[in-house]
């Protein structure tokens, strides 16, 4: 069980590499319940279906609108921040003349 139980933590690091796949977790969860004497792991766990398989974000043309967006609001609050600099600048040059 302690090995299946490494497998498993080493199957979630490799799922985001690619070197390990949703069948390969749930290969290797159905050992580790079959490990703790259950006949039946398919109450735990359900067999990933490979005509869906999981969803990994939206696709990219969206996540580039995204990224864009971002970049534009990122862009809105620097120009609010620099405006305020601005201001309070000239409030302080309006001080110190007077």
């Amino acid at each position: 069980m302690a090995n299946l139980t490494l497998i498993g933590q080493a199957q979630r690091e490799a799922l985001g590499l690619g070197l390990a796949t949703p069948q390969n977790v749930f290969n290797t969860l159905t050992r580790l319940a079959e490990a703790m004497g259950y006949k039946d792991a398919d109450q735990f766990f359900t067999a990933p279906d490979p005509n869906n398989p999981p969803n990994s974000g939206p696709p990219p043309e969206v996540q580039l609108e995204q990224v864009k967006q971002q970049g534009r609001m990122q862009e809105i609050q620097a120009k609010g921040q620099v405006d305020i600099q601005v201001e309070q600048m000239r409030q302080q040059a309006q001080a110190a003349q007077a």
